[in-house]
């Protein structure tokens, strides 16, 4: 799964460019159903029912649709852009590791 962030979008054309590439084809073909198959998170305009939230993180505001009549006292904000890396390289045939790679926890 790729989680890319949005550097433009194009209404018009129907097309949208991340800032970083994907580590697969991401464009239009005959076997991906795209609509069922990427999604688009923390936009203003999709927040449209309880449970869900969007961060401005330039104007420094959250919007929150709770699930009950008001928010709880509890709520708290992500500020990782990485809990958990996993690297290494696989052998040829795919069934074991080359080289050792590294695990690494941020936080």
């Amino acid at each position: 799964m790729n989680i890319l962030p949005i550097q433009s979008v194009d209404a018009a054309r129907g097309v949208l460019r991340t800032s970083v590439p994907g580590t697969y084809p991401l464009g239009r073909t005959e076997v991906i159903d795209l609509q069922n198959m990427t999604f688009v998170e923390n936009v203003l305009e999709e927040l449209d029912e309880p449970g869900e939230w969007v961060l401005d993180s330039e104007a420094a505001k959250l919007y929150l649709w709770p699930q009950g009549e008001e928010p709880g006292d509890d709520i708290a904000i992500p500020l990782l852009t990485e809990l958990v890396r996993v690297e290494g390289k696989m052998d040829d045939d795919g069934r074991g590791t080359r080289r050792c790679g590294t695990l690494s926890s941020v936080g």
